[in-house]
């Protein structure tokens, strides 16, 4: 018999309440919410190395908008978003994995162009975004095998990260893909959104391919001549632009040089770099007025 001897009084017990409380959850349906609105009311950016710091606001960069809406689409099977380096084009396919991680999981197969960029960009982005929203540090396994640096497994799906080599693209399957920056990607590939596209076949309509670039294979404005790249993605979609109004006269124009209404970017050609770098500014076709910059013109 021991010498020791607990009071009743002295026991701590868990409380059953707490405890339904809890196991109720799991039986609760998933929230239904679109790509966009989950970006808006659930993603934090702490881009402490320059950028924008704190809750995901749509009106910082509102062409991102109609590209996340598309992903949750079922008449869409790719979406093309194409667009300068540091446009936000990458965080569209962030606020995705988020949103599927949280409330809509399925496998994801997500590429860039070398092993080099993909370890950077595991580091640097992903494993930053996962440790900020608790909804996805609470998912991620515990196993060491399950959070390595090209391969995460969350609670009820995983997350591949690849370079984009031929032995990647065509024995890897997946129900959704991301493809980062495709026109860095080595030319011998041909088409690798065509490659990738057929890992996800047999999913689908409940599939989707993301690619995102600046268009640096762009070959041109003729349409005839986008034949590689993201610029051949982007010719066979339904081909959208992001119009905006001047601030001035209020007509709408795109920066787009293939819209019907381009805006042009104005700068004093004989400038040194860095005063252009100052006063490059976007010029209005209907007023012909320098459109400002952080509120002071040009």
């Amino acid at each position: 018999m021991s010498d020791s001897y607990t009071s009743p009084d002295d026991v701590l017990f868990a409380d059953p309440r707490a405890i339904l409380a809890e196991a109720i959850k799991a039986y609760l349906p998933p929230e239904r919410i679109n790509t966009a609105d989950y970006a808006a009311k659930h993603r934090i950016l702490d881009n402490r190395g320059g950028g924008y710091i704190g809750r995901w606001n749509h009106d910082e960069a509102p062409f991102l908008v109609g590209p996340m809406e598309a992903l949750d689409e079922l008449r869409f099977l790719n979406v093309a978003i194409v667009g300068p380096a540091r446009s936000g084009k990458t965080t569209v396919g962030q606020n995705w994995i988020l949103k599927s991680i949280d409330v809509d999981p399925a496998d994801f197969l997500v590429y860039a162009q070398t092993d080099d960029v993909i370890e950077s960009y595991v580091k640097r982005e992903i494993a930053p975004m996962v440790d900020l929203h608790p909804q996805a540090r609470e998912k991620l396994g515990t196993r060491p095998v399950d959070n390595s640096l090209k391969f995460k497994r969350f609670r009820a799906m995983w997350i591949e990260f690849l370079a984009a080599a031929y032995n990647n693209l065509i024995n890897k399957s997946a129900p959704r893909i991301i493809m980062t920056e495709i026109d860095a990607y080595p030319a011998n590939l041909g088409d690798p959104c065509a490659l990738a596209s057929i890992r996800r076949e047999t999913f689908g309509q409940e599939s989707m391919l993301l690619a995102e670039s600046h268009p640096d294979r762009a070959n041109g404005l003729d349409l005839s001549r986008w034949t590689d790249g993201i610029m051949k993605q982007y010719a066979d979609s339904d081909r959208r632009l992001w119009w905006w109004p001047c601030p001035h006269c209020n007509g709408y124009s795109s920066p787009n040089p293939t819209s019907s209404v381009p805006m042009s970017l104005h700068w004093e050609a004989d400038a040194p770099l860095d005063e252009i770098a100052e006063s490059a500014a976007l010029l209005c076709p209907h007023c012909g007025t320098l459109i400002e910059i952080n509120g002071v013109a040009p």
